[in-house]
């Protein structure tokens, strides 16, 4: 039941959203938000391996992630700088309890980059309540309104793979 809430609620967000979506071209684009998932020390290491990659390149990154369970977590500290939300955090109608979450997602990202190749619910969410100009994802069937551009890797294509792809797209972007 909670499924049918959460999905009405994404598709009323998506309609009342009112943010200009356009790409900025990557060498101008200064501001990146980054969702994605957790899983585990290795996924916030390869987020921190990401982040340098695009300081490299002189963008401002912020990171929000997605913690399904308790056995996603990871030590304490690795994820210093990033906002974490939980299932506690949405409610039965989708709507977001996360002040960190609600002021980032007010701001004009130039980029919204969702580094996860499975989807849910919960970032479904915070994609369409995003403010970002252009949103960035997998490409995953029937979910075309939630991104200006979509990413499709083969589904048995290792995770580091999957990033550089998101990247090399995203940076080709003029």
């Amino acid at each position: 039941m909670k499924k049918f809430f959460l999905s009405a609620a994404i598709r009323r967000l998506i309609k009342q959203n009112t943010a200009e979506r356009y790409n900025t071209p990557y060498k101008e684009a200064a501001s990146f938000l980054v969702l994605f998932t957790a899983a585990g020390n290795d996924k916030i290491s390869e987020m921190r391996r990401f982040e340098k990659k695009l300081i490299a390149d002189g963008k401002n990154v912020v990171f929000i992630y997605f913690l399904k369970s308790i056995e996603d977590s990871h030590d304490v500290g690795l994820d210093e700088g990033m906002v974490k939300y939980d299932i506690r955090d949405i409610n039965f109608f989708g709507q977001l309890k996360n002040d960190s979450i609600l002021k980032l997602l007010n701001k004009d990202f130039d980029f919204l980059l969702h580094v996860d190749k499975d989807q849910t619910l919960f970032t479904d969410i915070i994609i369409a309540k995003s403010k970002a100009r252009c949103r960035v994802g997998n490409y995953v069937e029937n979910k075309h309104f939630l991104y200006e551009l979509m990413v499709k890797v083969d589904e048995k294509t290792n995770y580091d793979f999957f990033l550089e792809q998101m990247y090399r797209y995203t940076k080709s972007l003029n």
